[in-house]
């Protein structure tokens, strides 16, 4: 348990610290790829804020229309289900892509 705690403050820490860059050579984000990158934020959030779900382990991407995807490893097919719930309701009832592997 103490390791997941771990895992989730450095994910947390990376998350915030990626949110804020834009590629090299780019000026300012624009209002698109800001609100791409709140979503992502925003679903990585309610992974890593979870008990029961790696979040660490969990990628989370969103592409230039909005579609979120989850892909990466859980441990059994309970965490899929509620990986995919958490991330349904960070996204306020979308539904994310699921390309997630059981280990």
């Amino acid at each position: 348990m103490a390791m997941r705690a771990r895992e989730r403050s450095a994910a947390v820490v990376i998350v915030i610290a990626l949110a804020g860059c834009a590629a090299p050579g780019e000026g300012d984000v624009d209002q698109a790829s800001a609100g791409t990158v709140a979503i992502e934020v925003d679903v990585k959030r309610a992974l890593l804020g979870s008990d029961t779900v790696g979040g660490a382990a969990i990628n989370v991407s969103v592409d230039e229309r909005g579609t979120v995807t989850l892909d990466g490893f859980v441990d059994s097919e309970a965490e899929r289900r509620e990986a995919l719930r958490l991330a349904r309701e960070a996204l306020g009832g979308g539904a994310p892509i699921d390309a997630l592997e059981v280990r």
